[in-house]
């Protein structure tokens, strides 16, 4: 996984032909729906990194 900002452009050929999802989804998608994430990086509830509502699905 890399660190990565795209142009418009870079971004509309990810999008078209990479078959990898972007960067951004495969780390920040993962860690919000942690709470322990949350909770040790003080994020708000309700801000991007700590939504309301979380996608779980082993309890």
């Amino acid at each position: 996984v890399e660190c990565a900002i795209l142009t418009p452009g870079e971004l509309y050929q990810r999008i078209s032909y990479d078959k990898h999802s972007l960067p951004e989804s495969r780390i920040n998608l993962v860690f919000r729906n942690f709470d322990k994430f949350a909770e040790n990086f003080n994020c708000p509830i309700g801000s991007p990194m700590n939504p309301k509502k979380r996608c779980i699905i082993w309890q």
